[in-house]
Order: structure tokens, then sequence, then C-alpha cells
């Protein structure tokens, strides 16, 4: 007949009831008597609380026969505090002469390396060391006392040496209970890394030992208990070590489509129609054909042969990447075919919105070749220098830069879970269409490709106002735009009663003798005659009133100058129509700052 909890307290302390545990002590007992404990967690946790917890040797562990293999589940060492602080005593507590004559837990045999192990330090039996020390002051002579050590010492050699077996005993048990869950669940289908939960990323893992790793045969009463529960936690370590595989697969196959993309015709880079020798040309400034997602390129149905069992290791996978070449290559050019077509669609529905037609870029080589006959019309037609676009998915804010079709994709990392070339998620930049469809008008190259716009780097200046600083193609059509939001903000601030002209320069029609922009191979001249010299920095303090402060500043001849086409202002007065300022360059006001129409207050 199975003694209850208080019965087996009593007879180990040899007490006869006389002595009283305290109302916690109480309590853990009556769960016991009631069979009211947590189910325990397998050879992990059985070892670790028959052999990390010497008290389980004379107490929890005859409650393992007498209560079907249901024990205390410390999870950790408040769960527990209450149950061992009665029965349990720190070695620090311990006197170190009587340490040799008591069974610490540090020296146990234990093979308790998983989850469920408390980290407790080490300690001994209270009860054990309060008997200790009442046989120690008990004895009368030396002898006595030399004999007495030796029979404890022979004592504990024997208690560990009985621990051992025990130990591969309940991992046995253990062993034949997970290997009975493993052939039911491979009979319903599930693959053996279906239940490997060893791993660090597994999020199941606990939860999946304390079900499977017990002391406890296992029944078909138990399977149907159990097997409701299991299944749940095999479909999420199968979803996860799927996730894993990929991003492995992904960090291998990744390298191999960056060295196949070498050897594809993706790259073109266009040539200046005006070379000159005394302009450095920017050799970046190519077209890179985008490439599609990594997560959608492991997918396809190709790429998974490449990867499949029988591709297990690099070599294997090299080898079946090459016999699948030319197919990868394939969607690979099939995937841009349709990503070009889709922002063809956005730029043509934009352009329709707009009444402007959208034709084809043209590119001509220095042999009047055409340097675009093997692209396709919906990628000439992306390519055009007057088709920029903006980012929209991040959050609203300043520094939106323009960016051309190729930028788009270049930008991101290709092969990072987050990188998507979305439409829907970028847009054309209208306001920069229309400034660099006049400018390209103005030009006489209405078919310019932004590749060729920008081999010249930062050597456009503009031909319509004082600022003659050098500026690549798109921070020259910038220019453009900010100058049409400053003319809208002083329309808006002033009153025909002030009478104060703004003219605005930079518009088509205005002052039409005027190029819009001296381009680059005559741009250098330019350049020159805008050198840094002595004359101090100024700020026009017209627009100063009714734009905003800082909004109009350079050299002093050139702020006299733009008081002058501007403003209708001959003659101008220091400190009444200009004033010198110390402001570098740096902290002026761009075009870049302000990516909205709102008005920008003083």
């Amino acid at each position: 007949m199975a003694e209850n909890g208080t019965t087996l307290r009593q007879r180990k302390t040899g007490t006869n009831g006389s002595a009283q545990p305290t109302d916690v002590g109480k309590e853990s007992d009556a769960r016991l008597d009631k069979h009211e404990t947590y189910e325990f967690g397998g050879p992990w946790g059985v070892t670790a609380m028959v052999f990390g917890f010497p008290v389980l040797m004379y107490y929890l562990w005859i409650c393992l026969w007498f209560y079907d293999g249901q024990l205390v589940h410390p999870s950790s060492v408040a769960d527990i505090q209450p149950f061992i602080g009665r029965i349990l005593i720190p070695v620090g507590d311990i006197r170190e002469g009587h340490r040799e004559f008591l069974l610490l837990s540090s020296g146990m045999p234990t093979a308790a390396t998983g989850p469920f192990r408390p980290k407790l330090g080490d300690y001994a039996l209270r009860n054990e060391y309060e008997v200790m020390r009442v046989e120690l002051d008990q004895l009368e002579s030396y002898s006595e006392i030399l004999l007495w050590a030796e029979e404890k010492r022979q004592s504990i050699a024997k208690r560990r040496k009985e621990a051992v077996y025990v130990d591969r005993f309940l991992q046995m048990m253990g062993l034949a209970r997970r290997q009975e869950i493993q052939r039911r669940l491979m009979k319903m289908g599930w693959e053996a890394n279906d239940m490997n939960f060893h791993t660090t990323w597994s999020t199941g893992r606990i939860n999946w030992q304390s079900l499977v790793s017990k002391i406890k045969p296992i029944t078909d009463k138990d399977w149907a208990i159990l097997e409701p529960k299991l299944i749940p936690l095999l479909e999420i370590n199968r979803k996860e070590r799927i996730q894993v595989d990929n991003q492995a697969k992904a960090t291998l196959f990744a390298p191999m489509i960056r060295r196949m993309k070498d050897t594809l015709p993706l790259d073109f880079t266009a040539h200046p129609r005006h070379p000159r020798k005394d302009i450095p040309l920017f050799p970046i400034v190519v077209y890179r054909a985008p490439l599609p997602p990594i997560n959608r390129v492991l997918e396809w149905p190709v790429v998974k042969t490449v990867y499949g069992a029988d591709s297990a290791t690099i070599v294997d996978l090299g080898a079946s990447f090459n016999q699948h070449r030319q197919e990868i290559e394939a969607h690979i050019v099939e995937w841009q075919s349709n990503t070009h077509r889709a922002f063809r669609d956005m730029v043509q529905r934009e352009h329709e919105a707009l009444g402007f037609p959208l034709d084809p870029a043209v590119a001509v080589g220095p042999d009047r070749s055409d340097l675009f006959a093997g692209l396709s019309d919906d990628l000439k037609c992306l390519l055009r220098a007057d088709v920029l676009f903006t980012d929209t998915s991040g959050p609203r804010g300043k520094n939106r830069p323009l960016l051309s079709y190729s930028e788009i994709s270049s930008q991101a990392d290709w092969d990072s879970p987050e990188y998507r070339l979305d439409p829907s998620q970028i847009s054309l930049d209208t306001k920069a269409l229309r400034v660099a469809r006049e400018i390209l008008k103005s030009m006489h190259e209405p078919f310019a490709s932004y590749l060729e716009m920008g081999r010249y780097g930062a050597y456009y200046v503009c031909g319509r106002c004082h600022d003659t600083s050098p500026k690549t193609w798109k921070m020259l059509v910038q220019h453009y735009s900010f100058a049409d939001k400053i003319c809208a903000l002083f329309q808006k601030n002033s009153t025909a009663e002030n009478g104060i002209t703004y003219n605005h320069i930079h518009h088509p029609a205005f002052n039409h003798w005027k190029p819009m922009i001296i381009p680059a191979h005559q741009a250098i001249h330019c350049l020159e005659k805008s050198k840094p010299s002595q004359n101090p920095h100024c700020v026009c303090m017209v627009c100063d009133t009714f734009i905003f402060k800082g909004a109009v500043s350079g050299p002093e001849s050139g702020i006299i100058q733009h008081l002058s086409d501007v403003h209708n202002i001959v003659g101008p007065t220091k400190d009444v129509h200009y004033r010198r300022t110390t402001i570098p360059l740096s902290r002026r006001f761009t075009p870049e700052d302000s990516d909205s129409d709102d008005e920008i207050n003083h």
C-alpha cells in the first residue's frame, strides 16, 4: 500500500509523527497525498531531481513509483523553494570539516543537462546534517570518531555507486519512451527532422521535452491524450526548420546567383554624345538590372531541384547548379521582363494623367550606333532621363532622394528577406518629370537617357540664375523644382501693394533666349569662372522677408545679379536689399531639405 508524503517523511526522519512541519510543508505533503503535482520532465528532469537533489534518493524517488511517474516539476528555484527549503541546506551553511561526511549534490552522478534542471548551487539534506551533528555530539572518544567517520565515507561511496545504476535505469526508461513516441509519429508520416527539438531556434523544445521525456511507458490510452498535444508542436517545429533551412540555402545560393550575374547581359554603360577630354566621366553610372528576391528564387521548382536531397553538400549544390544554370537564367530574365513591364505600366499611367507621351529613350554611340538596340521598349522607357522615382515605403519626411530605375534595385540588398521590388511602394515623381522634360526640351534632347546624363557626374550648371555651382543631373532637376516652390511661396506671402517684384527666371517661357542648363560639354568654362574668389557670402533680404530666412544666398556678385534679374532692383543697397552672412555653404537650405508643398515658416 502506498504511503503518503507525511508518512514517508516521518519514517525517514524517525520522528514518529513528532516533527512539526511548517504550513508550507503541510501544503506540499497534501499535494503529494492528493496526487496534484505537476508532470515531471523525463530523464533530464528526473536525473536532475534524483541525482541533482540527493533528497530524492530517500523521499521523492519513492514517490516516483507510488505516484505513477509524477513529481514536482522545478522550473525555477522560486517554484520549489517552499517545497525544499525545509529539507535542504546549502553547503555554505555547513562547517567545512563536516562536509565530507554528507552526500552533497555536486558529488552525485547526473546526466541532467536539459532545460529543467534548476541551478540551486551545492547542498545537502538538512535532516541528514542535523542527525550527523547529533551523532558527533554523542561520540565520546577519538577512536569512536574515527570509526564513525570511516562508516560515513563507506556509506556515501555506496550511495554514489548505487546512484550510477539508478541513473542508467532511468535513462533507459526515458529512451524507450522517446523511441516509442518517435515510432508512432513516423508511422503517421512525420520525419525525424520534425522531431528534432534540440536546436537553439526551436521555440517549442521545452513543451516538447515536458511531454516526451518522462519516466513512464506509453500505452494506447496515454497516446490518445498525448498525440493532440504533440501535433501542434511538430507543425510549428517543421515550419521553423524550413525557414532556417531556407536561410542557410540562401546563404549558399546567393553567391552563385551573383557570380552568374556577371555572365548575363545585365549591365549597360552609355556613352556621352559630346565627349570632352578635359571633363572626367563618371564610370559608375551604369544600368544594373534588378534581381529577383532570393526568397522568391528559392521557391522556383528548378531551384528546389538544385538544393534538393541529392545536393546536400556545397560541392553537390554547385554541380547541380551548373546543370540547371540555363533554366535559372531563363527564369531570371523572365522575372526582369515582368518587373520592367509592371514599372512601365505605372509610368505610363502617370504620363497619361499628365497628358505626356511616353517614348523610349534613345542612346547613340560614338559611331552613331543605337546602344539600346538590344533592350526592350519597356526598359527603354524606364531609362529616360526624365523618369525619376521616389521611394514611398518609408515614413514621410525630408530627404527623399530622386532615384533612377537602375538605382531602385541597386540601393537594396537583394538577398535580404526584407527586399521587395514593388511598384506599389515606388512612385514616379511628377514634379521632377515636368521639370526634366522642359530641360531636355531646351537641350533639344527629349529622348536622352538617364545613363547618358549621369556620365558627366557633377558637371551641369543652371543657365538661369546666379547659382553656378556644379550639379549632377538629379541635383539640377531638384534645383528647378525648388525654384518653382520658392516662387509659389513668394506669390503666397506677398501682395500687389508692397511693390515687390519676383520674376520666375527658372520658368521655361521666361528669358527663353537663355539656356535652362549649361551642359557638361560647355559647363567647364562656367565652372572655371565660378571658382571661389574674394566675394563675401551674402543673403537676399527681400527673399528673407517674403519667403524664409536664408532662402537665397551666395557670393555678393551673385546676389546683386539675383536682385536685378528676379526683383528688378538695380544698384541694390547693402543691409537694405542684401546683407553679408557667416553661414557656411553646408548650412544653407537645399532642395533636399523639404519634400512637401507646405509653407516653410520663418
